[in-house]
């Protein structure tokens, strides 16, 4: 299965920014998907889509992980992916961008 045109997968557990976010994105329009787990993000993944912003504080896992599972997979390793967190100390930073973070 193939991506819309300028489709977000948005994984981020806080509901609320999370939503906020969709409904900016949506109204630029980019179609938009919100999970909260990584566990739902990665059933997404099947749909390709054109960039994944996400928050690497996850309930389920470990958000940089899921990017290193992203990164290390042939089919997956060319999707973008945004780090939104806040986390803010540098070698946070510096880790996302050593993995393959955008």
């Amino acid at each position: 299965m193939t991506a819309s045109s300028n489709s977000i997968l948005i994984v981020d557990p806080d509901p609320e920014l999370s939503s906020q976010l969709s409904d900016e994105l949506s109204q630029e329009g980019y179609q938009v998907t919100s999970v909260h787990t990584g566990r739902e993000a990665m059933a997404h993944l099947q749909y390709f889509p054109d960039l994944i912003i996400l928050d690497p504080l996850l309930p389920d896992m470990n958000g940089l992980d899921f990017l290193r599972s992203i990164k290390q997979s042939p089919e997956l390793y060319g999707f973008p992916v945004f780090i939104l967190s806040t986390k803010e100390t540098e070698i946070d930073e510096i880790i996302s961008l050593e993995i393959g973070a955008d």
